[in-house]
C-alpha cells in the first residue's frame, strides 16, 4: 500500500542498514513516471503517465511480468496503485458514450496477471481530483470528486458513499485506523473554509469535522499514528501554513507547529513527523510528534521512507540520513534532473523512480 500502511505513516520494516548501497537494477519504462511505485508479493507496480501503460516488474530481477494498455475512451490515473487481496486498485476515467462524457471510475485487477475483473463507474462526468485507494476489511476507500467511495473490494459493489459539502472536492488521500476513515476535505462556503473530517468505515456516518482557522489554507498530506491525525496546511502564499496534530477520537487540537508558507506532511515514526516545508526555500524537517518541536532539518525537499532508524531521502539525491538527528549516513551521487521520486522500501531493497526509470537499490 502506498506509504506502506493504512494509517500512510510511510515507516517500513527491513530496509537495508549496510553502507553504501547498490544500484541492483534498473527499469526503463519509456515514458515519464510521476508518482511511487509499490510493491506487493515481490512485484513493483507502476504506472507510465506518458504512454498510459500499467507496469508490473519482479521486485528482485526487473524482469517485466505484464503490462495493462489502457484501451480507447479509456485513462488511468497517475496515482500510485494499491495491492490488496491479489487484486490490484486504480483510479481513472472510461467513457461509454465514445468519448462524449468521461465518468469517474474505479479500476480492479488481477495483480498476478493483469487481467482486468471489474470497474465501478461513479457517474461522475465532471473533472475530478483522483487519490490513491485505501482497502480495509474487504472495502476500498476512495475519494474522488467531491465524493467518498466505499466499496466491496471483492466486487466492486458500492456499500456507501459520502458526499461533501465542499464545492471542490477532497484535498488528500484516505488514511484509516482503529475503523475510522480520515481525510482532507475541499472548501466548502457552508462551512466557510478546509478541513479535516472522520468517518465511521462501516456506515461513511460523520464522526467528526475539524475546520482550517486559517483562510485558503487546504490540507496537504495526512497520516495516522500514536492516536493522533497529523496533517499539514498550505496554499495562499502568506506564512500561516501548519504541521497540525488532531486527537484522533475527537478531532481536538493537539498542537501546532505555525509560521510556514507550506507545509506537505510525508511520513511518521518512532516519535518523529517528517514534513516538507516551504519557507521562502523548500527544505524537509522533522518534529517532535508529541510536541510539534522542531528536531531537524535539511534543504533536501524530497520524499521520504523510514525504516530501522534510517530516513530513504529521494530528491535530486537519493540520501540516507539518520532518522533521529539528520545526520547523512550515505547518498547515491548521480544528479537526477527531474528529482528522485518517493522511496517504497521493500524486502531489503529501495525502489525509487527518477524520470522514466525504476531503480532497485538494496546491499
Amino acid at each position: 500500500m502506498w506509504k506502506y500502511d493504512l494509517g500512510r505513516t510511510g515507516s517500513y520494516p527491513n530496509g537495508p542498514t549496510i553502507f553504501p548501497l547498490k544500484l541492483k537494477w534498473t527499469y526503463n519504462t519509456g515514458t515519464y513516471l510521476s508518482q511511487p511505485p509499490i510493491i506487493a508479493n515481490n512485484v513493483a507496480y507502476i504506472y507510465g503517465y506518458g504512454n498510459g501503460k500499467l507496469l508490473a516488474i519482479n521486485a528482485t530481477t526487473g524482469l517485466l511480468k505484464w503490462s495493462y494498455s489502457q484501451a480507447t475512451y479509456e485513462y488511468l490515473d497517475d496515482k500510485t496503485p494499491t495491492v490488496a487481496g491479489g487484486v490490484l486498485y486504480v483510479t481513472g476515467v472510461a467513457s461509454v458514450d465514445n468519448g462524449a462524457t468521461y465518468p469517474n471510475v474505479l479500476f480492479a485487477f488481477d495483480a498476478n496477471t493483469g487481467v482486468l475483473k471489474w470497474k465501478y463507474d461513479t457517474k461522475n462526468r465532471t473533472s475530478a481530483d483522483y487519490s490513491n485507494v485505501a482497502v480495509f476489511n474487504n472495502v476500498a476507500y476512495v475519494p474522488i470528486g467531491t465524493k467518498l467511495y466505499a466499496l466491496d473490494a471483492i466486487t466492486g459493489t458500492l456499500k456507501w458513499v459520502y458526499a461533501s459539502p465542499s464545492q471542490f472536492g477532497f484535498t488528500t488521500h484516505c488514511a484509516i485506523s482503529n475503523g475510522v476513515v480520515y481525510v482532507g476535505d475541499g472548501w466548502s462556503s457552508s462551512l466557510g473554509n478546509y478541513n479535516v473530517c472522520a468517518l465511521d468505515a462501516v456506515t461513511g456516518v460523520l464522526k467528526w469535522r475539524y475546520i482550517i482557522p486559517e483562510v485558503n489554507k487546504h490540507v496537504s498530506g495526512i497520516s495516522i499514528a500514536n492516536g493522533m491525525v497529523y496533517f499539514g496546511t498550505e496554499g495562499n502564499g502568506t506564512r500561516d501554513g501548519a504541521l497540525c496534530a488532531l486527537d484522533a477520537n475527537t478531532g481536538s487540537l493537539k498542537w501546532k507547529n505555525t509560521n510556514h508558507i507550506d507545509v506537505n506532511m510525508v511520513a511518521v515514526a518512532d516519535g518523529i513527523v517528517y514534513a516538507n516545508v516551504n519557507n521562502g526555500g523548500r527544505g524537509l524537517q522533522a518534529f517532535d510528534a508529541n510536541t510539534g518541536a522542531i528536531k531537524w532539518s535539511t534543504p533536501s525537499y524530497a520524499g521520504i521512507g523510514i525504516s530501522n532508524g534510517l530516513a530513504f531521502v529521494s530528491g535530486s539525491y537519493f540520501t540516507v540520513l539518520d532518522a533521529k538527528t539528520g545526520a547523512l549516513k550515505w547518498n547515491y551521487t548521480y544528479f537526477s534532473t527531474f528529482g528522485f521520486g518517493e522511496p517504497f522500501i521493500y524486502n531489503g531493497n529501495v525502489y525509487v523512480c527518477e524520470n522514466s526509470s525504476l531503480y532497485c537499490f538494496g546491499q
